[in-house]
Formats: structure tokens, C-alpha cells, sequence
């Protein structure tokens, strides 16, 4: 399936939820305008929470009703996957004299294809029905009553943060972890996953039926660093597998390989393993070709006197598009609300953003996405002029100065693309014989059972956590900026407890490093 067309299909899911999203704001910043012209005597508790509690069920309803469409334009996205898949083999089965059932008699490909829906459908359920709606808006409702009950002399600043704070965290569903995810991403990522998943899974057992011995994986230019030493490559079935579970590898040519963590197909990577006859498929993409594009990837260009690499630049421009529709969002929740301070400031930070939206894209050739930015019933205002973010800045400035205004829901940057943590992991957290790890290497056994012998769990545990756990403190050093990532791990014998791991992207990089981790043991708990 073409990037094009599971792109449209896509963006029809997300408008569901981007219009369920619009319609929460909308009626949190009614209620906390209402409140707002009340004067102290004349707020009823009991009557503003009834009527959060009437918004809730609306949104909740609306929430349901999107949901429900959305599973069924999953349902056709899957089978039309597992479709294009089929037909791509067919013609191969009878070149090979095997020919192949029709689809709809192919008992394994009807499994495979029921087996993710029936998941995705009731990951979608699950979501619909443990969003933050209730808590946020109820708790959204309480402080606005407290205000105005209280007599705070400016009632608007006293809300404009819970307000904002709001806006830019919008829908979110909690995972078993305890992480939380903007519901609209968490979506989209569940959904590709699932696409690639089938088609994956499909073409395995196909290649598998017409006598198919090794894999020959897709290439795109500006890979990830990665994945872009082995894209365009063919693998034997066995090390495919290696590679797939973070061994290291080699490919049909004899070229050697180290393991890295995020497997092909997963984690949002868009490479694709294709099953092939080895000694007769030819190779897509020439030695020549794939050596042209890591040049220019790794040529890429420099923003703000900083060396970006075309994949670096990409995700850079990805992160202002989130930025903006973030901002967008505050935006139109002030309008409802009637803060017109709050709304201008939005719009100043969607000036200067977009400014470098644009010039990121100009230095790096990279084409932009504006589409990717647009927010219905957004309308563009005159701006409030912020000093702090007024002049030159870079857009690291930007983005970080922006993360003090908002909450710390951001992830660690790159996280899927991390360096190996086995040395950090091995080597002196679980090391009883460390001279400043060792205690650290003692409460680890105690409390989760982890130690030197079975580190790869614990590294493993971490590295997925931090996957969509959020960034709480950023530290700007001499060598790098540092991340502090709180993620709750669960041991092996009912105890949980929460690790501050921190990470280091140095100057000059893009990829996170395991510097180390801490606790309190204040956190720890019995899991029930």
C-alpha cells in the first residue's frame, strides 16, 4: 500500500477524533467563561459540576459515535492491505507452479487478518472508554469554581494555564504502564502498526508456500541511522531473524552487521521485508543507489550554525508541525473561553514556529506539509508580542523556551533510534561490585529481581518505556542536552517501582544515551 494512500486514509480517522478533540475544548472554555462572569455569591457548585458532568456525557457520546466509524474504516484499510499483498504473490505462486487459493478461501490469511483487527478493536474500545475526558474537564470545572468563589482579582490568568495546559495535552489515553499519549497519535501509530503487521505476517507464510528463502528489505532516501546501513539489502531467513531480535547479522554478500533494537516494520519505521528466492530475485536498489542516498542524507544541511542530516531535519520539521497544531488548539479553546490575551500569544508562537517551519524545510529541500499543521476552525489574529520569544532564535531555543509554557508531555527525542544501554545496564546498575553503582545493583534484586545474569529484561523495560514516556526536566550541559525520563517498571515478583533515567543527546548528534538512573523507594509498590 502506497504512503499516499494510507496517508488519506489516515487523516479520515484523525479528523474524527480532531473534531471530538475540537468539541471537548469548545465546551470546557463555555463553562470556564460562564463561571467566569459570575460573581462570587452567585456560584453554585452543585449546578456548574451537573453541568460538567451533562458536557462529559456529550463528549463521551461523541467520542463512542467517532470510534465506532473509525473501526469500521479500519476494518476495509486491513483487508485492502491484506488485498495488494495477495495479489502481489499470486502471480509469483503460478510463475513457481504453486498457484495459490483465492484469498477469501485462504484460512491463514483470514486468521492473520481477524487475529489484528479483533486487537485493534479492542484497543479502540479500551481507549474510548479511559480517556482523560471526566477528570481533566471536572478538575478543569473545580478550580474555575474555587476562582471564582475565592474572589481572585484576575480570574482569567488564574485559568488561562489549566486552560492551555488543556489545549495542548488534549485527548489522551492511559497505557498499562501509566504513560499517556495524545489519543489522536496514539491512533495513528496503532493503526500503521497493524497495516504493517498484516502485510508482514501475510507475505511471510506466502513466501513460505511458494519455496521463498531469504528477504529483501524496501529503501527510501533519508533513512534513519539505524535502519540505513541495511535498507536496499537481501537477507537469508536466518538472519533476518537475527536481525529482527537485536542480534548481529550479515547479509547474502557477506557484509557484517551489528544488532540494533527497533525491529523492521515497527516502532515507525517505514522499511518493509519482501520474501524472495534467493540466487534469483534481483536486488531493487544497486550498490550505487543506496551509496547516492546516505551521501545526501548524511550531507543534509546546517539551521542555526548546527550540522542536521536530511532525516534529522525531517523529524525536526515534524516536531514543529506538532507544535503548531498544539498552539492552534490553545487558540481556538481561548476563543471559546473568551481569553483574548491567551489567544494572541497562541497566535505569536504560531508566527514564529511557522517561520521556522519554513525555514527549516528551505535549508534542508525538504518539501513542507502544511496540511500536517491545519486545525479546523482555526482563524489567525493579530499576535500579542512575547519579549521572550520575540528577535533571533534558534529553533532549539524555540521548541525548549515553548516546553516552559507547556506541560512536559513531550517524549525523549529520537527515542526509537536510542544507543544501545546494555554497557549502562550490565555494567553498573546491576553491578554489586561497583563502587557507586552497587547499591543501586542491590535494591534492583531486591525489589525487581534483576540482576546481573537477566539485564536484557530490565534494558528492554526501559528502552520500550521511554518509547512514549514523557520528558519532565531538560539540562542544558557542556556536552549536550539532558533528558530526565521518569518510567515505572514493573519486577518480576509483584513490586513496582519508578526509575528516573536520564539521557544525553550530545552536541553534534541526534541519538539518545543511557548516561544512568535513579529512585526513591518511596515509589515502591505492590503491584495488585
Amino acid at each position: 500500500m502506497s504512503e499516499e494512500k494510507l496517508e488519506a486514509l489516515l487523516n479520515k480517522i484523525e479528523n474524527r477524533i480532531d473534531a471530538v478533540n475540537r468539541f471537548y475544548l469548545k465546551k470546557v472554555g463555555e463553562q470556564i467563561k460562564e463561571i467566569g462572569k459570575l460573581s462570587p455569591a452567585s456560584v453554585h457548585k452543585l449546578i456548574q459540576i451537573r453541568k460538567a458532568g451533562t458536557s462529559v456525557e456529550e463528549i463521551n457520546k461523541a467520542l463512542a459515535e467517532a470510534t465506532g466509524k473509525n473501526i469500521g474504516d479500519i476494518k476495509k484499510l486491513y483487508r485492502e492491505a491484506l488485498n495488494e499483498t495477495y495479489a502481489d504473490y499470486e502471480l509469483m505462486a503460478i510463475l513457481k507452479g504453486v498457484p495459490l487459493p483465492p484469498l477469501s478461501q485462504n484460512k491463514q490469511m483470514q486468521l492473520i487478518l481477524k487475529a489484528v483487527y479483533c486487537v485493534t478493536e479492542e484497543t479502540m474500545k479500551n481507549w474510548s472508554n479511559t480517556t482523560n475526558i471526566s477528570a481533566t474537564y471536572k478538575e478543569l470545572v473545580s478550580d474555575a469554581i474555587q476562582a471564582a468563589v475565592s474572589g481572585v482579582s484576575d480570574y482569567n490568568s488564574a485559568m488561562r494555564r489549566a486552560l492551555e495546559k488543556a489545549a495542548l495535552e488534549g485527548l489522551r489515553v492511559t497505557y498499562e504502564s501509566g504513560h499517556t499519549r495524545r489519543l489522536d497519535t496514539a491512533i495513528r501509530m496503532n493503526v500503521v502498526d497493524g497495516v504493517k503487521h498484516i502485510q508482514q505476517e501475510a507475505q511471510r507464510i506466502l513466501g513460505e508456500q511458494i519455496g521463498a528463502d531469504g528477504v529483501e528489505l524496501t529503501a527510501h532516501p533519508n533513512s534513519a541511522p539505524d535502519h540505513e546501513p541495511v535498507q536496499g539489502r537481501q537477507f537469508t531467513i536466518a538472519e533476518f531473524e537475527k536481525m529482527q531480535s537485536g542480534q548481529d547479522f550479515q547479509d547474502i554478500d557477506g557484509n557484517h552487521y551489528k544488532g540494533f533494537k527497533r525491529p523492521i516494520g515497527e516502532w515507525n519505521c517505514r522499511h518493509f521485508a519482501y520474501s524472495i528466492v534467493l540466487g534469483v530475485a534481483k536486488r531493487r536498489y544497486s550498490d550505487e543507489q543506496l551509496e547516492e542516498w546516505r551521501r545526501a542524507n548524511n550531507e543534509g544541511c546546517e539551521i542555526d550554525g548546527k550540522h542536521y542530516t536530511k532525516y534529522e531535519a525531517s523529524q525536526l520539521m515534524r516536531q514543529l508541525e506538532t507544535k503548531i497544531r498544539q498552539q492552534k488548539d490553545v487558540a481556538n479553546a481561548a476563543r471559546a473561553s473568551g481569553d483574548d490575551v491567551l489567544r494572541r500569544k497562541a497566535q505569536q508562537k504560531i508566527t514564529q514556529l511557522t517561520a521556522k517551519y519554513k525555514e527549516v524545510a528551505e535549508k534542508s529541500g525538504l518539501r513542507t506539509r502544511f496540511e500536517r499543521t491545519y486545525v479546523k476552525e482555526f482563524k489567525d489574529i493579530k499576535p500579542l508580542q512575547n519579549k521572550e520569544i520575540d528577535g533571533t532564535i534558534t529553533t532549539e531555543e524555540l521548541l525548549n523556551l515553548l516546553g516552559k509554557y507547556e506541560s512536559k508531555f513531550g517524549a525523549l527525542p529520537n527515542a526509537i533510534t536510542a544507543a544501545t544501554i546494555q554497557d549502562k545496564i550490565q555494567g553498573y546498575l546491576l553491578n554489586s561490585n561497583h563502587p557507586v553503582g552497587k547499591e543501586k545493583a542491590r535494591v534492583l534484586n531486591s525489589v525487581l529481581s534483576y540482576h546481573y545474569e537477566n539485564w536484557n529484561i530490565l534494558a528492554d523495560k526501559i528502552y520500550n518505556a521511554v518509547q512514549t514516556a514523557p520528558v519532565t526536566n531538560i539540562t542544558k550541559t557542556n556536552y549536550g542536552l539532558k533528558y530526565k525520563v521518569p518510567i515505572t517498571i514493573i519486577g518480576e515478583k509483584g513490586k513496582s517501582m519508578v526509575l528516573n533515567t536520564i539521557w544525553q543527546i550530545d552536541n553534534g548528534s541526534n541519538i539518545p544515551r543511557f548516561i544512568t538512573a535513579t529512585f526513591d523507594k518511596r515509589t515502591i509498590k505492590e503491584v495488585k
